[in-house]
């Protein structure tokens, strides 16, 4: 007889990288007080912090789609 893990797995490496990709992505790009803090009142810096971020969230994309991917058998 067989015994069945479906609810007892562990969370795979892989699926605690993707959640922590998209919670860094969420402090960076959505939180409007780290905005407001590197801006420092400068549009300089607060158009450098804005890219930026777009920047990094935009390339964290294509790893989480390369690491969703992928399928464990």
């Amino acid at each position: 007889m067989t015994r069945s893990t479906v609810g007892l797995s562990r969370p795979r490496p892989r699926d605690t990288l993707i959640k922590l990709i998209v919670l860094i992505d969420f402090s960076l790009f959505l939180m409007p007080p780290l905005h407001w803090y590197f801006g420092d009142g400068i549009a300089a810096h607060a158009l450098g912090y804005f890219l930026g971020s777009s920047l990094l969230v935009a390339l964290s994309l294509p790893i989480i789609s390369v690491y969703a991917d992928h399928e464990e058998y």
